[in-house]
């Protein structure tokens, strides 16, 4: 059973949530949708923050890590902060260097939403008015958050009265030790052959890498900071991983765990890649979405939104235990 309630209001548009099960409960706000924690059990039951979160909501927020935020319009880079629909140029908001990231200079993740409780989350509205941060059409999204015992969903869908661009990803760092460690002694298992490579910017350049034989190859579990030590011409470009892993169409598309906490993460989604960041280490980014720069670089961009054309975008994030036998696997 899930219950949710308003924990705090800090004005008339800004308020707090809790929504708690059995086995998780996860705090977030209608500002920018941020989840600013997510608490878990380890394997002797003790409870504990797994995502970096703000302390403060009315402080900080703009900070450039979007910590738990929805980012869109759309979410990771699109080069030159600009773009060609229909024939026409639209500018973009210029954030990052000369190009456009997370949706702008104000982007969703800035917004107040309105929010409705559920019985076993909450929905959040925010309409995005035509030429804000540059994009065309006035876009209705709607972000709803949901909590089933240890599964917490996020279900993303949007429409437009004119043709758009559109992808929005929870923005979510994890760190299943509780933050008594960094990320580097945790196994990672993505189920993808590919990556998109990016250039010095961080920006994805078109070309692909068959991750077979280089340390961004996670189709088996590999601790993480073992690879990030290893030598890579992308690796040394983003300065880490920073890149979007194009998926499989496996059930747990990514799988997180970190043996002496006992924790699991597994992540299935509807969403061709996810971006990984590693950041500096103190825990990883995994955001589902389109690929990143998908209106410059693919032959059919699945980042653009037609008229009166429903978007939906859903993840699942399962919370759970490692099993004896892969905490032996662990100590192999």
């Amino acid at each position: 059973m899930t219950t949710v309630q308003v924990l705090k209001t800090i004005d008339w548009d800004t308020q707090i949530f809790e929504m708690k099960s059995d086995r998780v409960r996860v705090v977030m706000t209608n500002v920018g949708c941020h989840v600013l924690s997510i608490e878990t059990p380890d394997k002797d039951g003790k409870m504990a923050n797994v995502v970096l979160g703000y302390e403060e909501i009315t402080k900080g927020m703009d900070d450039g890590r979007y910590l738990g935020a929805l980012c869109g319009r759309v979410a990771g880079r699109i080069a030159g902060a600009e773009f060609v629909l229909n024939g026409q140029n639209y500018q973009l908001a210029a954030n990052d260097g000369e190009h456009h990231l997370h949706g702008g200079i104000k982007g969703f993740d800035q917004k107040h939403f309105t929010a409705q409780i559920l019985p076993n989350g909450i929905r959040f509205h925010y309409t995005s008015q035509d030429g804000e941060e540059g994009y065309p059409g006035n876009l209705k999204v709607q972000a709803e958050y949901i909590l089933r015992d240890n599964y917490f969903y996020t279900n993303y869908s949007a429409i437009a009265d004119a043709d758009t661009l559109v992808n929005l990803t929870g923005h979510h760092y994890f760190n299943l030790s509780g933050g008594s460690e960094d990320i580097c002694g945790h196994e990672l298992k993505i189920d993808a052959h590919e990556i998109a490579c990016v250039d010095e910017q961080h920006v994805p350049t078109g070309e692909y890498l068959n991750v077979v034989g280089t340390p961004f190859d996670f189709q088996e579990f590999h601790r993480i900071g073992e690879r990030l030590k290893e030598e890579h011409p992308q690796l040394k470009q983003a300065g880490g991983y920073d890149h979007a892993f194009m998926l499989g169409s496996g059930l747990e598309q990514v799988i997180l765990r970190h043996a002496p906490s006992g924790r699991t993460l597994e992540v299935m989604t509807n969403l061709p890649c996810v971006q990984i960041y590693s950041g500096k280490a103190d825990a990883l980014a995994i955001e589902t979405q389109y690929l990143p720069n998908s209106i410059h670089i693919e032959a059919d961009p699945q980042v653009i939104l037609r008229k009166d054309k429903e978007y939906h975008a859903r993840t699942c994030f399962c919370f759970d235990l490692m099993r004896q036998e892969q905490e032996e696997d662990w100590n192999l």
